[in-house]
């Protein structure tokens, strides 16, 4: 009995699952297609046609297959209802009798103003898929909360000469009327408002963040200043001490050139004490040789002496 819920719950998850992702994922393509074609049972055209024709630009192959469907109906008067795809909104200019019903994909709602302008000049209803300017749409439909619904503005559609029975309001829809369209403008007023109250504010807080900045670009320029001071008079006296450097090295050379002078002549009177040096050694070596042979001769006549008083003692 227990594994008999837990599988019934299991089932119920899973199928509440897939009931979403399809309900999400559903777009409508029939219930868009059965609109277009009631259509002219509550529009009325002032250039009438054979025929209602429709020109889908865009859009997914499940639209144009529920319209071709709808196409091998009829009228109750009779006319037969056509719809023909385009890849491109210019691609419209091929219908030179004009359309009655012209479909624009949302993925072309950027050119819509230019479809517009075609429109009012054929004289054809404007069916637009999330087209966020209710002032110059004709019928939009909206994707909104999972459901289909769409919306259309009446004077547009007179404007461009296209009668709408007021059996039509029981089809559904919302109507965009002036007392709406001013509600939106007082709504969108008061959402620019606060807008600008907000970037006001934003703009308030910029100022003060700027007047911070400022003051500390101020305080960091002062204290830049005060740098430079401190730089130049550090190269000032840098400046004199190089001045005086250059002076001490002139005096320095100054000195190095005597020292040089003093140098040679300390050089050259070294040189002459040792040739003077040479000179006494020569003559010391020249009065040793001269006391050496007075030595000699000395010796010599001591000898003499001592043979003479020899023979003088013989004598007597």
């Amino acid at each position: 009995m227990k594994n008999i819920a837990v599988n019934s719950v299991l089932f119920a998850c899973l199928f509440l699952m897939y009931s979403i992702q399809s309900f999400a994922q559903k777009d409508f393509s029939k219930e868009k297609a059965e609109l277009m074609y009631e259509l002219p049972k509550y529009f009325d055209w002032k250039i009438q046609n054979n025929d209602i024709s429709v020109a889908v630009v865009g859009g997914d192959k499940e639209l144009m297959k529920s319209l071709s469907k709808l196409s091998k109906k009829k009228y109750a008067h009779g006319k037969s209802f056509t719809a023909t795809y385009f890849m491109q909104p210019a691609d419209l200019i091929q219908f030179e009798d004009g359309v009655n019903i012209i479909y624009i994909a949302k993925e072309f709602n950027k050119q819509l103003p230019k479809v517009l302008e075609y429109a009012r000049m054929t004289g054809a209803v404007l069916v637009s898929e999330d087209w966020d300017s209710r002032r110059e749409l004709m019928l939009n439909f909206i994707s909104a909360n999972g459901k289909f619904e769409f919306e259309y503005n009446k004077r547009n559609l007179n404007d461009n000469e296209i009668i709408v029975n007021e059996g039509f309001i029981k089809v559904g829809g919302k109507i965009i009327d002036d007392h709406s369209l001013l509600e939106e403008s007082e709504s969108n007023l008061d959402k620019e408002r606060d807008k600008v109250r907000a970037q006001r504010e934003e703009l308030r807080i910029q100022e003060l963040k700027l007047a911070y900045q400022l003051k500390m670009i101020d305080k960091q320029t002062q204290t830049i200043k005060e740098h430079q001071d401190e730089i130049e008079e550090q190269q000032k006296q840098m400046a004199e001490q190089r001045k005086q450097i250059e002076v001490q090295k002139q005096e320095l050379g100054l000195l190095m050139q005597k020292a040089e002078v003093q140098t040679q002549q300390l050089i050259a009177a070294t040189n002459i004490l040792k040739e003077k040096e040479k000179d006494v050694e020569r003559q010391t070596q020249k009065l040793n040789e001269q006391k050496q042979m007075f030595d000699e001769q000395q010796k010599v006549l001591e000898t003499q002496k001592s043979e003479i008083e020899e023979r003088q003692s013989k004598i007597q």
